[in-house]
């Protein structure tokens, strides 16, 4: 069995409820198996101390810990585990005040509330693996994936549209085990083909409507893919698709909502983005001198610019900025971009939009384009056309002579009716193995065809030589 180690506080002051948690099986088989992986406080000041001393991924407590029963002390530890970025799972006797339980998600980072009355262990064993994002044991029927053998392999998956316009759902005319899941099918053909995965990004429409159910259905097969492959959360990248904004109704018309995605990263990550306006954040994963950037491309979402990709002035600075710091300590990371609209035309024919809907390309594109290359971006990757597309760009006036690499990810999740002119889901492997002469950068196809994933086309090879390089041969898309 597959065992990873994950550190866990627990404050409580009632020795039998103590007890009752540490029953939980996830708990007990974490105990077993990764020993001094969890830890007791009595009190908040107890917590504090280990806090300072401990590096936790999870604390759970309830919030009335003192004598008089006030909750200041919770409140002055919330502000602690905050700080550290530590989720907060609360179970408590307490939770039938509305106004409290909205202060704790809004402004502490409480991502699980159970009552003690109706406390289900099962229940919040599950919560926690999804949280932690890594399992303490491995289920009999779920597969196994060999060592890291050192190559970096990211799985760029794109275009879910979980809910109605999903392939891989419930289906009232069929039995539940005759319906393949989206992860269960990803898991399997990547084992099949002995294929790690160290970093996944999703460029975007997770779902179909940007409704919370649709996102809770993705945040568990996100969370599946991320134990299957013990992937950290640092090792995942997402941004928002025009279909993860919900559509509200007001007197001035249709207004553009990302409220149910801002609840949905904090699910994920167990904290919300630090830009509200713009989804813009940057993962370095400092063990692989990886730098990937998610980049928001529905800024201008409104009913009658529904579609078009806009990055601005704004991401682009925080983008130079962050690189800028990064870039002190590590200066020869390898960088790659993520966002959901493409840069270039992806359609093989002409396509006239439909009234009232405008192209979907980034209307600022030859500044994006312009700014990644300067930052010396090995790659960009998106989705939003359901079709598979690769490039290499080079740009002058510039003292980079190198291309840099354009990847589009077909629908991984899309019903068939909404696959276009490749008729099949799609997402991609993009392998990156470093040597003494270089880097090289492949790039492999994978399409959904007679119940399995197959290969499509042919691999890409992009030689990145020192750092940045071209693509040796094309990516014919037939």
């Amino acid at each position: 069995m597959f065992y990873s180690e994950r550190k866990i506080l627990i404050v409580e002051d009632d020795p039998g409820w103590r007890k009752s948690i540490m029953r939980c099986d996830f708990l007990q088989n974490l105990d077993k198996n990764c020993p001094n992986s969890i830890a007791i406080a009595e009190n908040p000041d107890e917590a504090e101390k280990l806090i300072r001393s401990r590096k936790f991924d999870l604390a759970i407590t309830d919030f009335m810990l003192d004598e008089d029963k006030t909750q200041f002390p919770w409140r002055n530890l919330a502000r602690s585990l905050q700080k550290y970025q530590i989720p907060i799972i609360v179970v408590s006797a307490y939770i039938d005040d509305v106004n409290l339980m909205t202060e704790m998600i809004n402004e502490y980072n409480v991502v699980g509330i159970f009552h003690k009355g109706q406390l289900d262990l099962c229940k919040l064993g599950k919560r926690m693996e999804n949280i932690l994002g890594s399992v303490c044991y491995r289920k009999n029927n779920e597969p196994t994936v060999s060592a890291h053998t050192g190559k970096i392999s990211i799985l760029h998956i794109s275009d879910l549209h979980f809910g109605t316009s999903h392939r891989f759902q419930p289906n009232k005319d069929l039995p539940a085990d005759d319906i393949p899941t989206l992860g269960g099918l990803l898991s399997h053909d990547l084992e099949n083909n002995n294929i790690l995965v160290d970093i996944l990004v999703i460029s975007g429409d997770i779902t179909n409507i940007g409704s919370s159910d649709e996102f809770e259905s993705a945040l568990n097969e996100i969370e599946y893919l991320q134990r299957i492959f013990d992937i950290s959360l640092e090792n995942i990248i997402i941004v928002p698709g025009n279909h993860d904004i919900t559509w509200q109704s007001d007197n001035s018309g249709n207004t553009a909502s990302k409220a149910a995605y801002r609840f949905f990263y904090r699910g994920l990550y167990g904290k919300y983005p630090e830009e509200d306006d713009r989804f813009f954040h940057i993962q370095f994963i400092e063990k692989k001198n990886v730098l990937i950037a998610g980049l928001d491309s529905c800024v201008l979402e409104k009913p009658d610019r529904a579609g078009i990709g806009f990055i601005g002035h704004k991401q682009r600075s925080l983008l130079k900025e962050k690189i800028r710091e990064i870039e002190k300590d590590h200066p020869d990371c390898l960088k790659i971009a993520a966002m959901h609209h493409h840069l270039l035309p992806v359609e093989q024919d002409l396509h006239i939009p439909k009234e009232d809907k405008n192209f979907s390309l980034v209307m600022d594109a030859s500044m994006v384009l312009r700014d990644l290359y300067d930052l010396n971006f090995a790659a960009i990757l998106h989705g939003h056309k359901h079709q598979p597309f690769c490039a290499d760009i080079r740009l002058y006036g510039t003292e980079r002579q190198s291309p840099m690499a354009i990847i589009g990810s077909g629908s991984t999740g899309a019903e068939r009716g909404e696959l276009g002119e490749i008729s099949k889901n799609h997402y991609n492997i993009i392998e990156i193995e470093t040597s003494d002469a270089g880097v090289e950068f492949t790039i492999q196809g994978r399409i959904y065809n007679n119940e399995k994933f197959n290969d499509y086309d042919i691999p890409i090879k992009i030689d990145l030589g020192h750092g940045i390089g071209m693509l040796r041969n094309g990516y014919e898309i037939t």
